[in-house]
């Protein structure tokens, strides 16, 4: 985009539905885990509905720290395994000290 002020309202356009979209997500405690109790409560009761979108919200925060855990243990390998064949060492010195990362 030649226009630096439509871009500016591009980036800010997609920067909204960015933040739309985030919110509606039932882990936390936002819009998302509200509307998803709401459509749940046409369909049962209040106190049902809850259970339910508060079971989700567990759930999909859950799945979220276990793949950020696993994204941390990846890094950890691939820093721990391949750094060191890069700079002449074996493969698992680091996991014995020797490593770059360290």
């Amino acid at each position: 985009m030649d226009n630096p002020h439509a871009a500016l309202v591009a980036r800010l356009v997609g920067v909204n539905i960015w933040l739309v979209l985030f919110n509606l997500i039932p882990a936390f405690p936002m819009d998302g885990g509200r509307v998803l109790r709401a459509l749940l409560a046409t369909r049962y009761n209040r106190v049902r509905a809850t259970e339910i979108a508060g079971t989700v919200g567990q759930f999909a925060a859950f799945a979220f720290a276990r793949r950020s855990r696993c994204r941390q243990r990846a890094a950890y390998i691939r820093c721990d395994l391949r750094l060191p064949r890069r700079h002449g060492g074996n493969p698992g010195d680091g996991a014995r000290g020797g490593g770059a990362c360290r």
